[in-house]
């Protein structure tokens, strides 16, 4: 339903947006450009003469999320007023939004000797382009530079943190952060980096007691979290108490696929050997964090805060397949796609991001590539039922119940064991055999999808 209702969204958006055309010039002009006004049949912005007509196309390709389109009309504005300051920060805003952070450099520079106040987003790319260079000194001048309310508030100190530890001042990152911990509701954000940062000193007993503190902030542990402190755990031979975690994790979410993969690790009593977190990789890890925090509130600046993240540690796939998440949630299904192929290629996240390439191409309405991908899956995994579950789900959703039926019934031949979470399977292959009016069958199911879990109708 709530993909209809995107879908919905995304096609009234282009009819009420021509609509309000003649408004929109009035509004943008007089409300989102500072100094412009029209006189003569010509328009101006601090008297320089402006295309209209590339501003507004600009305007129009943003709101109906073709950025690439916005940007290159945006470009073609600058040419009139190659120092507008509010065009060049809504092409450097869109290019990081994007992830082309490099490209985005230039424009950056330009934007902070600006007299402007909000450029905070252009000086904290900068600093992170300083740190990914090891010029953490460099960094923390324009650190310095950043608002101390909002997000940075957070952010600062922990980038800061990490900064000092790149610096082999262990005691005083942790002390910074361990200060900041004496309010408790600062301990779930600062508590796992003063964990890593003890780490990385050989500070053993103390990381453990920051992780354990951190855990306990949580009723119920979040996926970043499950994961920082598993990997925390098998680097560090605790491997009982990852799996714990991964359990905990995969037991409130039935239908994630998150850590099946470390599971099957450390059931073949194989942990990974991850590579201490590194300085660059805990600010990545930081500014990851903290877009989780926002997601709800503000989608487009999480997605920004996650392409920044990726910046500073190129190879963070947990991120990417966030990031294609978040595009997903905004509708830009072809970005997300691209990104869960790219991921899918780790083996860590590989079959959780081959579920979500076929779900995108089903949004997409390519129901064939869909069925390719989770075919192959069932083939390459006879014991999993998760790809033959959300293809049948799939033909459901197209009305094809024969098809459906077919699928559901090839998952139920791999299920050794019924558990609560096996209703999900049944009420599937119980509502397409009554479409089918296949009754007997339809309520045979129904009745065992409801013995497993009588609370789900």
């Amino acid at each position: 339903m709530n993909r209809t209702f995107s879908r919905c969204v995304k096609k009234c958006k282009s009819v009420w947006s021509t609509r309000l055309l003649v408004y929109a010039i009035v509004v943008t002009l007089t409300a989102l450009i500072p100094g412009v006004y029209a006189t003569g049949g010509k328009v101006f912005s601090k008297g320089r003469p402006m295309n209209l007509g590339d501003y507004l196309a600009a305007r129009h390709a943003q709101f109906i999320d073709d950025a690439d389109t916005a940007v290159r009309f945006y470009r073609s504005n600058l040419l009139s007023n190659p120092n507008n300051f509010n065009i060049q920060n809504q092409i450097f805003t869109i290019l990081v939004f994007q992830g082309k952070v490099k490209e985005s450099l230039t424009l950056a520079e330009k934007l902070i000797k600006s007299e402007k106040n909000n450029i905070s987003l252009p000086l904290l790319v900068l600093a992170l382009r300083d740190i990914r260079g090891g010029n953490y000194a460099k960094a923390a001048k324009k650190l310095d530079l950043l608002p101390t309310n909002g997000i940075h508030s957070f952010s600062v100190p922990v980038i800061k943190a990490w900064s000092l530890a790149a610096k082999q001042n262990f005691g005083e990152a942790l002390g910074n952060l361990e200060q900041r911990m004496k309010n408790p509701g600062f301990i779930a954000l600062y508590a796992p980096h003063a964990g890593l940062i003890a780490e990385v000193a050989g500070k053993s007993e103390i990381s453990k007691k920051h992780f354990k503190d951190a855990l306990k902030q949580y009723r119920r542990i979040s996926a970043n979290m499950t994961r920082l402190a598993g990997e925390f755990y098998e680097r560090n031979n605790m491997s009982l108490k990852a799996k714990a975690l991964y359990l905990n994790y995969s037991k409130f979410n039935t239908n994630s696929s998150l850590f099946n993969h470390a599971l099957e690790r450390l059931a073949a009593n194989n942990p990974k050997k991850f590579r201490k977190v590194s300085s660059q990789t805990g600010i990545a890890e930081a500014l990851f964090g903290l877009s989780r925090s926002i997601q709800r509130q503000d989608p487009y600046q999480a997605i920004i805060w996650i392409q920044l993240a990726i910046f500073v540690n190129p190879e963070f796939s947990f991120a990417k397949l966030r990031l294609a998440d978040a595009l997903s949630g905004e509708n830009i299904l072809q970005s997300a796609l691209d990104i869960y192929k790219l991921v899918s290629r780790d083996p860590e996240y590989s079959w959780a991001s081959r579920l979500r390439v076929a779900k995108t191409y089903n949004f997409l309405n390519n129901l064939d590539g869909a069925a390719e991908v989770l075919n192959a899956m069932a083939r390459e995994d006879k014991n999993r039922i998760d790809a033959l579950v959300n293809l049948g789900n799939i033909y459901r959703v197209h009305q094809r119940h024969r098809d459906a039926v077919n699928v559901f019934e090839k998952a139920k031949k791999r299920v050794k064991s019924w558990e609560k979470r096996h209703w999900q399977l049944l009420y599937g292959n119980a509502a397409s055999r009554e479409r089918l009016k296949e009754w007997p069958a339809a309520e045979t199911d129904f009745l065992k999808a409801l013995k497993l879990n009588p609370n789900e109708p």
